[in-house]
């Protein structure tokens, strides 16, 4: 079987500088200034639904909200944070776990109509970049070291193993690689939430002893494992590996 799939996910901000063009808007709702930093690898939510964005500044009270992806794109409001006028450092925004996206955008409104009092989409309406797109970062949900839970064990059947607890916030795909050569030996679609005592068949190849066990996203919703189903990272940028022994 080939090795295990993996993509590179750069976080793209969308605020643009753009001069020398007439067309340009300007103004506090367009500033050049009004950006949003998530984290250096994607973005982490831990249990209570929290995630921390590095740095968010804007030229005017406003908003930065989390949204769900859809098809690449800003989809479903999943929560939002006031943030003052400049620069705000370390922003927490607290969103609807049950409705997470592998993928999520961070979005900029203006605080537009009542000051303090979330009105989007109107009159709080997004900010915008001089060329008057929304001013949004795309970035990956990472993953949280504790949803997976295996132990060493011998195989069942001469060739499953099972993986005692996966967590598994988005659509995915529990995939079990040989360590030798990181191939992938076999994977079970997961159920969004808590999967207890998870069987794994495996295609043995030889003496297979140590193998760690990943997540990787079901972008394509299909419960098959594809080229381009990313594996999770941690905060610190590492695929999210769960180390045993077959023993």
């Amino acid at each position: 079987m080939s090795k295990r799939p993996f993509i590179i996910i750069s976080l793209t901000a969308a605020g643009l500088l753009v001069t020398g063009c007439s067309d340009l808007l300007s103004g506090p709702m367009v500033s050049p200034d009004n950006h949003i930093e998530v984290g250096e690898h994607g973005i982490y939510v831990n249990d209570l639904g929290e995630t921390t964005l590095h740095k968010v500044v804007v030229a005017q009270p406003s908003w930065v909200c989390i949204q769900a992806d859809v098809i690449g794109a800003p989809g479903g409001m999943l929560g939002c944070s006031a943030v003052a006028q400049g620069e705000n450092q370390e922003v927490t925004v607290t969103i609807d776990p049950t409705d997470l996206t592998w993928r999520l955008h961070a979005a900029l409104y203006a605080d537009a109509g009542n000051s303090g009092v979330n009105e989007i989409p109107d009159p709080d309406v997004p900010l915008l970049t001089a060329l008057g797109n929304p001013v949004t970062n795309e970035a990956v949900l990472l993953a949280d070291p504790d949803w997976i839970t295996v132990s060493d064990q011998p195989l069942v059947n001469d060739d499953t193993v099972i993986v005692e607890r996966a967590y598994a916030p988005v659509p995915a795909l529990l995939v079990i690689h040989d360590l030798r050569d990181e191939a992938v030996l076999g994977y079970k679609a997961l159920q969004v939430g808590e999967n207890l005592s998870v069987p794994v068949q495996l295609e043995v190849r030889g003496q297979v002893k140590d193998v760690f066990a990943e997540m990787h996203w079901d972008i394509n919703f299909d419960g098959g494992l594809n080229l381009s189903d990313p594996a999770a990272k941690l905060s610190s940028g590492e695929f999210y590996m769960a180390h045993f022994e077959i023993q």
